[in-house]
C-alpha cells in the first residue's frame, strides 16, 4: 500500500476580499486557517491566511467566500 501526503494551499486573492470573515466563520480546524485584520494601508478590514498548514481542503471556505476571493491549491 503507497501512502501519498497532501497539503492544501489556501490563498486569499486581496483585490476581490472584503473582509465579512465568512472564511473564518466556517473553518472547522483549529486553529482556525484565517484571521480577520485591518489592513494598515488602507484601512480595510480583510481576511489572512494564518495558519495554512492547519488547513484540511473541506473547501468550506471556497463555498462561503460572496466574493469568490478564496483558493486552495493542491501540493503533493
Amino acid at each position: 500500500m503507497m501512502v501519498v501526503f497532501v497539503k492544501y494551499i489556501p490563498k486569499i486573492d486581496e483585490s476581490k476580499c472584503i473582509g465579512d470573515g465568512a472564511c473564518k466563520k466556517v473553518c472547522p480546524v483549529k486553529p482556525n486557517v484565517f484571521e480577520i485584520w485591518k489592513n494598515p494601508v488602507d484601512g480595510r478590514l480583510r481576511a489572512y491566511v494564518l495558519h495554512p498548514e492547519a488547513c484540511n481542503g473541506c473547501y468550506a471556505c471556497v463555498r462561503a467566500c460572496p466574493q469568490q476571493a478564496i483558493t486552495i491549491t493542491i501540493e503533493r
